[in-house]
């Protein structure tokens, strides 16, 4: 590497340079992703759009299936970081009861997933790197969203039955052509969750 790469990719500009030609890497593959599929997208692709050399993309990528993996991962922390708030500002202002946490953090969730829909439909699609299903299975704390229901819920079944229905949710309201079709689409979603989750009587009793 010269001193001028080196430069580059040290100094403050180089930092900047560098983790802008990484965000348009990443911008560039989600809309390739978006349009033509994964299996349809080449790095070179990817590079003509991001308007960036070769050596960039592998500077910052091992390759193709990294790319996929990044946008995954920069989409689950944005749910994460989103329903978190919604739960916090629940109970910023008194609200205790987990299955309205619950509700509040699945509104967000699902509203992520609307604003997100290109990659929603990318995720919750057949097109995908051979490795993705075994690699959304090395969760972290902060991704295990069984965990973190079950701690709202106390009910590990019906944990078990809504976290399992949220990525089939999250595909038919990332497929609704308007916001507002998606949100109409959400409550009906959170009116059944709450349902679900209001104790029902025992036969003979009132």
């Amino acid at each position: 590497m010269s001193d001028a790469e080196h430069k580059d990719q040290t100094s403050p500009s180089g930092d900047a340079k560098t983790n802008g030609r990484r965000e348009r890497i990443l911008a560039a593959a989600r809309k390739l992703f978006a349009e033509r599929g994964f299996s349809q997208t080449n790095v070179a692709d990817i590079t003509a759009l991001a308007d960036v050399s070769i050596g960039s993309v592998y500077y910052h990528f091992a390759n193709k299936n990294e790319i996929f993996f990044e946008l995954w991962s920069t989409y689950s922390r944005g749910q994460s970081a989103a329903t978190r708030a919604a739960v916090a500002a629940f109970r910023a202002v008194g609200v205790t009861d987990g299955s309205q946490l619950f509700l509040a953090g699945t509104r967000a969730y699902l509203l992520c997933a609307y604003d997100s829909r290109d990659l929603v439909s990318l995720f919750y699609g057949s097109d995908q790197p051979a490795d993705f299903s075994e690699r959304q299975r090395i969760v972290t704390p902060e991704f295990d969203w069984h965990a973190q229901n079950q701690k709202l819920l106390q009910d590990k079944a019906l944990t078990t039955v809504l976290t399992g229905s949220m990525g089939e949710v999250s595909r038919q309201v990332a497929a609704l052509p308007t916001k507002e079709e998606a949100e109409t689409f959400i409550n009906a979603v959170i009116a059944i969750f709450s349902r679900l989750m209001t104790p029902q009587p025992e036969k003979g009793k009132t």
